[in-house]
């Protein structure tokens, strides 16, 4: 019944649109009928992730299927993820970008201390890591941005900040020493080399990344643990990071969203 639930209002605003970018999950479900609406729109289908990996509803899913053979171009934010579509379909893999201008700009730090670790996002959160890491190295403070990026540690150097507006984010980016990434492994989840955005603003602000191994990449900046066994590696991984020169992250294959927006666009010109 998703579809039916569309507003009228609204049906009568969109007859004119000439493309259509459908995000990944329930807006699915309303292609075919806005295909029918509008039938001589382009549609965009810009994935995030695998369905399985964020454990979207079956039925979705089921839409998803419904749906592929409608649009005119299926964006991907990972090479891993282009053999999920058949060969028929117009798959293209585009990474994604960073806001530029906003980092690039001065800030001042916004830290009491020397010695900052900073993870941003609660996807696949492994909360065990990071009590860890906050034990092990006692003089270093590890700030947690995301609403479901928690521990239960009553731990002083571990900050809980919740989730904070993008501009109020980028000076704790700018400022960190390290990027942590501590995912949890589900479900073909290694396509997060790439499609992962707190791992491409740890690179875009040069930070060593400590993380699983599944998504490594072979990436020099990226030190790595074993996934999903307990700690194993993680004290070896973080050493390395806090002793890896930042200078050495190349940072030139990075877009803006503007370009990465208009690189889509060329995949229906």
């Amino acid at each position: 019944f998703y579809p039916s639930l569309f507003p009228s209002k609204a049906i009568k605003e969109i007859l004119d649109t000439n493309l259509f970018i459908i995000e990944c999950g329930a807006p699915l479900m309303l292609v075919p009928k806005l295909k029918k609406i509008c039938p001589d729109a382009k549609f965009i289908y810009s994935v995030s992730d695998r369905m399985e990996t964020v454990d979207i509803h079956p039925l979705i899913r089921k839409n998803e299927i419904a749906a592929l053979p409608l649009f005119d171009s299926i964006r991907v934010p990972s090479e891993l993820m282009i053999d999920d579509y058949t060969a028929e379909l117009p798959v293209h893999f585009i990474a994604p970008g960073v806001t530029k201008d906003k980092i690039d700009a001065d800030v001042t730090s916004p830290y009491r201390s020397e010695r900052n670790a900073i993870c941003i996002g609660d996807m696949l959160f492994d909360s065990n890591i990071i009590k860890y890491l906050a034990k092990k190295f006692p003089d270093w403070t590890i700030h947690l941005f995301g609403r479901g990026a928690k521990t239960n540690a009553n731990l002083t150097n571990i900050i809980h900040h919740g989730e904070v507006p993008f501009d109020e984010l980028i000076p704790y980016l700018k400022h960190a020493d390290i990027g942590l990434a501590p995912y949890k492994y589900r479900n073909r989840s290694e396509y997060l080399c790439q499609s992962s955005l707190k791992m491409t603003l740890y690179k875009y602000c040069r930070l060593p990344i400590v993380a699983p191994d599944f998504v490594s990449r072979n990436q020099n900046f990226i030190f790595t643990y074993v996934a999903d066994s307990s700690v194993e590696g993680v004290d070896s991984a973080f050493i390395k990071a806090i002793l890896f020169d930042r200078e050495n992250i190349d940072v030139s294959e990075i877009d803006t969203w503007d370009q990465m927006f208009e690189e889509l666009l060329g995949t229906i010109a």
